[in-house]
């Protein structure tokens, strides 16, 4: 396990460090420089500015524009509980150390999720392959998506290990990193209705069940604080309209950024996202068909936050909108990289090392282009 979660961590720290090095001494930047050196702001992009916001000034809600509120507060609350138990250190700096050791975490219970399905081999391509993932740069950037795989991946480690109430400690914090933590409560059903048989008292199923109600309390926490201090405990999903996010079915959704892909436009960088982004959705819905008969609970959970990430399109609200063209399913191909056990059919598949070359040299190609394009201020979502 240590070779294999070692290599594939060090492997996506020189990927992302030397692509940083290529973009801040090739590719002008479009944004204005962070307040940081160069090799700690390039993880400050976009939604890094939300976090750091949140950090730094606390939250706040404006109807009318947009609105920290929408970031859940587990990773800034790590960020600043880290920064002050450091004396007031640099929160830049603290979020990229602390990023770090988070997804060395995150590595280590998705190896042990993956060896308790495929064994010790398809565990170390299943976390070299997560590492590889294009959008896999996000576990290094200023943003929730570390602290939220290592809470997704220990709950269903430990749901697989019938590890019942910390499986649920997991999932509340995993809720409380971001609102489709709370899926986690389907795999959990899933794993409490196959282990029955082992529960002959009453009191042996309760303890199996009860720890399930963990798992929505971090919407719940962070709902009580909203309403609390602005009044509405859903302001967090209101700010979503400012974005030009909209509900919608998600099948609709995903059927209109398909049918842009093959629609006449020209070939900017939305429509290359576009692409990304469809392929990203479609390919994790197909991994969770073929992961059905090895792991139902997480094929579970891959299927349900895929369709729940598209039931959030950008819709009319959005100055981008055309249901046609662009990239209206924005975010997916980042979305989709915590949803980690659709990398271990793939490393099923994989398990001769031709197949894992030209898998892996996909992935990477595409990884750099989209980090270096991040790095530098573009809209790579």
């Amino acid at each position: 396990m240590l070779i294999s979660v070692a290599s594939a961590f060090i492997v996506s720290r020189l990927i992302f460090y030397l692509t940083a090095l290529f973009a801040t001494t090739f590719i002008p930047a479009v944004s204005p420089n962070g307040p940081a050196a160069d090799l700690i702001e390039v993880s400050w992009q976009w939604d890094g500015f939300w976090y750091s916001n949140i950090i730094t000034e606390g939250y706040s809600w404006n109807p009318d524009t947009h609105s920290n509120v929408a970031f859940f507060p587990l990773f800034p609350m790590l960020v600043r509980l880290l920064a002050d138990a450091f004396g007031g250190a640099d929160i830049y700096i603290v979020v990229v150390m602390l990023n770090h050791v988070l997804f060395l975490w995150a590595l280590t219970a998705v190896w042990l999720y993956a060896e308790g399905k495929a064994g010790p081999d398809a565990a170390g391509r299943t976390v070299l392959l997560l590492s590889l993932f294009p959008t896999a740069f996000f576990f290094s950037a200023g943003y929730s998506e570390s602290v939220f795989l290592l809470m997704c991946a220990t709950s269903l480690a430990l749901l697989h290990r019938r590890r019942f109430f910390g499986a649920g400690v997991a999932g509340l914090l995993a809720s409380l990193a971001r609102p489709a933590g709370v899926l986690l409560i389907v795999p959990y059903a899933i794993e409490v209705w196959r282990d029955r048989a082992g529960a002959k008292r009453p009191t042996g199923w309760l303890r199996k069940v009860a720890p399930a109600v963990l798992i929505p309390m971090g919407i719940g926490l962070y709902a009580l604080y909203l309403g609390t201090r602005f009044s509405d405990p859903l302001v967090f999903s209101k700010a979503q309209q400012a974005w030009g996010r909209e509900m919608t079915f998600p099948l609709l959704a995903l059927g209109r950024a398909t049918v842009a892909v093959v629609a006449p436009q020209s070939h900017a960088l939305p429509f290359f996202m576009n692409i990304v982004n469809v392929a990203a959705s479609i390919g994790a819905l197909a991994l969770a068909a073929a992961l059905w008969k090895a792991d139902a609970s997480g094929a579970a959970f891959v299927t349900l936050a895929v369709l729940v990430y598209l039931t959030y399109p950008v819709g009319p609200g959005s100055a981008a909108w055309d249901p046609w063209q662009g990239n209206s399913i924005q975010s997916m191909a980042r979305y989709v990289s915590t949803l980690f056990p659709m990398f271990l059919p793939i490393a099923r598949w994989a398990w001769k090392p031709q197949r894992m070359a030209v898998v892996a040299g996909v992935f990477v190609t595409l990884q750099v282009m989209l980090a270096a394009l991040f790095m530098r201020g573009h809209y790579v979502f």
